[in-house]
């Protein structure tokens, strides 16, 4: 099945007080690092998501075989640049996996175990959950991409999910780093002291 992978990275980092995406990561930066897992498994294409400090972040990208696009109403939240993401999917794209830019543990076995999942259990939606809690990333068929140009800005994704419970296969995880993701500076501390370890 072609699945497309849409790595939302469109935001303006307000809360870390500086550009997440480019953050110092081991010999990379953080998206840098995101990207190299999601390159490490087949998809159809991968798309990042580009908004704010787009010009900067693609300088950097510019080597790696992907497409990147730019979210020009990034300001209007994370369901636009999936949106975008999606709009500028390959017409023969037949589900979507979104990622997080700021996820720089996510590991190319949880993205495979998902995929995995979604071309056998018949299920549209796919969530991974870590003791309770859903995280990223997650695979959306395409029969929903309609639908997801139709949905409120306020909510999100989260009305997708919720008008569709019956069409959804939760995986689940004995990893939390499926719910890791940085918004604060104590959150991009605390993933540098991991990777030191």
């Amino acid at each position: 099945m072609k699945i497309s992978s849409i790595i939302l990275a469109a935001g303006e980092s307000r809360r870390m007080g500086d550009l997440k995406q480019l953050l110092p990561f081991g010999e990379k930066t953080v998206i840098e690092t995101v990207l190299d897992k999601f390159l490490q498994v087949e998809f159809h294409e991968i798309i990042v998501v580009l908004g704010y400090c787009a010009k900067e972040i693609q300088t950097k990208l510019g080597k790696y075989p992907i497409k990147m696009v730019v979210n020009e109403k990034y300001v209007d939240g994370m369901l636009s640049s999936v949106q975008c993401g999606i709009e500028y999917s390959d017409e023969f794209t037949e589900a979507f996996m979104i990622g997080l830019c700021d996820q720089p543990f996510i590991e190319p076995y949880i993205i495979s175990t998902l995929i995995d999942h979604f071309n056998t259990k018949g299920k549209g939606i796919i969530l991974p959950d870590y003791n309770g809690k859903r995280g990223h990333p997650i695979i959306i068929h395409s029969k929903y991409r309609c639908e997801i140009f139709e949905l409120d800005h306020n909510i999100g994704l989260r009305q997708l999910i919720h008008n569709h419970e019956d069409d959804i296969s939760i995986v689940e995880f004995d990893s939390n780093i499926i719910v890791r993701d940085m918004d604060f500076p104590e959150d991009y501390k605390r993933e540098l002291r991991v990777l030191k370890r």
